[in-house]
């Protein structure tokens, strides 16, 4: 099996064995590439398979997003809920155990995510970047009629621009590169300025 593992200066495919261990296997049908993917080659070879941002189907065939964050579930915070205040042992996929760049890949079972029938499983590992946004417009309260600048159009940047425009928010997004702006072109932002030019 094809995976994406961090090796001697610098990240490469390489083959490995099928996955195996308890969770359900994941056959991966997308899988982003995130920042913190490429800055991980500082840290010199690890032996885990890279992406915390993917989707896939389960053996079943239906399809899942899978959140990256695994926590203990029994400490008094993944008890009432608040899993990502876990103070127990926890870990991330991708980081500190196998990701989801790979062609398969073991995960636990309440790591998945249901994706309805009008989600593309191959457009899903967008669901990790797009619940960062998600979550952004609700910490700053976010509400209709409200203006939002977003600075810079990396993939959190995007997501940020249809979601906030589903709150009703007016978006302007800053940008210095224009080769970016593609994925936006269909959701029309407020404004847009490259590199001080305003549009």
């Amino acid at each position: 099996m094809k995976a994406v593992r961090n090796t001697a200066g610098r990240i490469r495919a390489v083959d490995l064995d099928e996955p195996a261990g308890e969770g359900v296997s994941i056959e991966v049908a997308s899988a982003g590439i995130c920042g913190s993917d490429l800055h991980m080659t500082q840290f010199g070879p690890m032996p885990v398979t890279l992406g915390h941002e993917f989707a896939g189907l389960a053996p079943d065939g239906r399809a899942f997003a899978v959140d990256p964050a695994v926590t203990c579930g029994n400490c008094p915070e993944c008890l009432r809920g608040d899993v990502q205040l876990c103070t127990g042992e926890r870990s991330i996929l991708g980081v500190g155990a196998d990701g989801g760049m790979a062609e398969r890949v073991v995960v636990p079972e309440d790591s998945l995510v249901p994706l309805p029938a009008n989600v593309d499983v191959g457009d899903a590992g967008l669901v990790e970047p797009l619940a960062v946004a998600v979550h952004g417009y609700r910490l700053a309260q976010i509400e209709t009629g409200m203006r939002v600048g977003v600075v810079g159009a990396g993939t959190i940047g995007l997501c940020c621009v249809p979601t906030g425009m589903s709150v009703g928010a007016k978006v302007d997004l800053a940008t210095r590169y224009p080769t970016r702006l593609w994925p936006v072109s269909g959701w029309a932002p407020t404004s847009v300025c490259l590199g001080g030019t305003t549009s």
